[in-house]
């Protein structure tokens, strides 16, 4: 009697989860100049998910799974805007996987099913810009002379409330965003990192 040899267990493609509220805060740090495609996308790599538009940086933590992904940030923001219009019960969640074709991912709007979702075009994230090498290492970033004098575009203060309050809320710790790193000379990036491990980088005005 012959045998049949077992089929091998399949691996579950590894699947982003991102709350809806921080995913919306965040892609709207992604560019929106159409000179500058590549930075309209937000990308999920190496436990974080980066959004940046050449003027100002958002670094959330996020299990990325060993994943790469870039999507842009008109896709992510349709994806909040059609849960919302579904009013999918709690939790609040948007799921990012890779679909059979490289070039396109599935965004998950339902996260008891992976079958459901947005199929979109996956964005270049080799094209994405060397983040890590703009953020400085605050210990060694931290003049004797203060910051007085920066000047930035105010709006930003808004957009980091709404990512402080979406992580947060997310990961159940008290609110604070502290400036960690900047430049005596008042030309380099300014850092803050709020509780949740956020990192938000600005870079400063002439004025």
């Amino acid at each position: 009697m012959t045998e049949t040899a077992p089929t091998p267990a399949t691996t579950p493609t590894p699947v982003i989860s991102v709350p809806t509220n921080v995913l919306e805060a965040v892609a709207k740090w992604a560019g929106t100049d159409e000179t500058r495609s590549h930075l309209h996308q937000v990308l999920f790599s190496k436990g974080v998910m980066v959004a940046v538009d050449g003027h100002r940086m958002v670094i959330v933590p996020c299990e990325t799974f060993g994943l790469t992904i870039g999507v842009d940030r008109k896709y992510l923001l349709a994806a909040v805007a059609a849960q919302r219009v579904m009013k999918i019960d709690r939790p609040h969640i948007i799921t990012i996987e890779l679909t059979e074709d490289p070039m396109f991912v599935r965004l998950g709007l339902v996260p008891t099913s992976r079958k459901s979702g947005l199929i979109v075009k996956a964005a270049e994230s080799e094209k994405f810009p060397p983040y890590q090498q703009v953020v400085p290492d605050s210990e060694k970033h931290k003049p004797f002379t203060g910051p007085e004098g920066y000047g930035f575009d105010p709006r930003y203060i808004e957009a980091i409330a709404e990512v402080d309050a979406a992580t947060c809320d997310a990961s159940e710790v008290s609110r604070g965003v502290k400036i960690t790193s900047w430049s005596p000379d008042r030309l380099g990036p300014m850092v803050f990192v709020n509780q949740a491990g956020v990192k938000f980088v600005l870079m400063p005005m002439r004025i």
